[in-house]
């Protein structure tokens, strides 16, 4: 039996002592009032839902408050990666990690809502790991960079499902850290946000190139349609420029680099869902 059951239980217990307590008082013609059995389930009927439904406000509260503290300290994080402050990252992981937990248990609890916030959260922390242990700028610049692919990776394989099945997703506060810390808006498509959320399939736009080159632009947002042949991305690498383009028309579900991320042969620029 849970702690919520426990108080509920002695809550309804409580208040039929009393209820039993005050029924043995005499009448002004010297009867003694009797209270039926049906009087006492339904009052403790009613004592239980009235605290249940105080006991679900509550809990909805909190997890609304873990909810926004978690996003917020996964952005604190990021920022404290940018100062290059091993120690302050190295005691900030505890921190983070709390409200990790938090989100992990919702999980198992089946709570699709948290799929996402656990997710970005646990890869936060494996940056912050493997960012205290790189001993150069370049390392920390390399790590920073597999890290951002790997959150955006972890969040698209997490949601394709529903999207492909039309299901809005609640993420915003997620969406709100993703589009604040960089050009690559990533919006979730909902059923709000396009007529291909019901339908279609999802395609790429991938680098064909056979040199390592970096992002000079994202020419695109989350969201918006694109025909096939489309710029999505303009790479550099030396004196040289190359686009990346849309395999097909649609809409633009994902997008997996940053303004300066290394892109290397076959890797995937942006997720499009076709319609």
């Amino acid at each position: 039996m849970g702690v919520f059951d426990k108080v509920l239980n002695y809550a309804v217990g409580w208040a039929l002592d009393r209820l039993t307590d005050g029924v043995q008082s005499g009448s002004a013609g010297g009867t003694v009032a009797i209270v039926s059995d049906s009087n006492f389930k339904e009052a403790a009927a009613e004592i239980r839902q009235a605290v249940a439904g105080v006991t679900a406000a509550v809990i909805g509260k909190i997890e609304s408050d873990q909810l926004e503290l978690l996003c917020s300290r996964i952005r604190n994080m990021g920022d404290l990666i940018k100062l290059a402050d091993q120690s302050e990252v190295r005691r900030y992981i505890f921190t983070l990690r709390e409200v990790v937990d938090y989100a992990e248990n919702r999980v198992s609890e089946g709570k699709k809502e948290w799929q996402g916030p656990f997710l970005m959260g646990k890869v936060a922390i494996f940056g912050a790991l493997q960012f205290c242990s790189a001993e150069s700028s370049e390392d920390r610049n390399a790590l920073e960079s597999l890290c951002r692919k790997a959150k955006y990776g972890l969040l698209d394989i997490a949601v394709t499902e529903m999207v492909q099945t039309g299901k809005k997703i609640p993420w915003d506060q997620i969406e709100r850290f993703l589009s604040a810390k960089s050009d690559a808006d990533l919006t979730l498509i909902g059923p709000d946000n396009s007529t291909c959320a019901s339908s279609g399939d999802i395609s790429s736009a991938t680098y064909v190139g056979l040199d390592d080159m970096y992002v000079s632009e994202i020419t695109v947002k989350v969201s918006a349609r694109v025909r096939r042949g489309d710029v999505v991305a303009i790479l550099e690498g030396g004196k040289a420029t190359e686009d990346v383009v849309a395999e097909h028309d649609g809409v633009v579900h994902s997008i997996l680099v940053m303004q300066g991320d290394l892109v290397t042969t076959g890797m995937i620029i942006a997720h499009i869902k076709r319609c």
